[in-house]
């Protein structure tokens, strides 16, 4: 079942097999278990852990697709941004997360933050640092 295929994901993420994620997630659709969003979020961050930064964010973009990403799928993208140096895109996500009224909270954030002091882009950081405290994120 769908809680069962969630459960060997995560444990692939903390295994850091990325590779064992993405079969155990294309074999729901053949086992007919449907995908959701916390399925595909590990299979995600198992991308995101093992630097594989493209196949992650091509996996959020099938998950959006499918479903309304909610704020773990979004972190979860925002940090493969983070591995993968993709600052604008994390503050892209954070705007579509607004956008969508999707609450963010401090793991996106700092996600995000790390993303942008990659790139030398310390003030946009800073300003992140910021609207925490207006969000009261802290």
């Amino acid at each position: 079942n769908v809680i069962s295929y969630g459960a060997a994901i995560s444990a692939c993420e903390k295994g850091l097999q990325w590779s064992r994620a993405l079969h155990l997630l294309s074999d729901m659709a053949g086992s007919e278990v449907q995908a959701n969003v916390i399925s595909y979020s590990g299979a995600i961050s198992a991308c995101e852990k093992c630097e594989q930064w493209v196949t992650a964010l091509k996996l959020f973009e099938e998950l959006c697709r499918y479903f309304r990403p909610d704020e773990i799928a979004f972190g979860a993208a925002i940090s493969a941004c983070a591995a993968g140096h993709q600052w604008l895109l994390a503050l892209r996500f954070l705007e579509e997360m607004r956008r969508l009224v999707v609450r963010g909270n401090v793991v996106t954030y700092n996600s995000a933050m790390t993303a942008c002091e990659k790139n030398s882009q310390w003030t946009r950081a800073l300003q992140m640092f910021d609207d925490m405290a207006s969000l009261q994120l802290r």
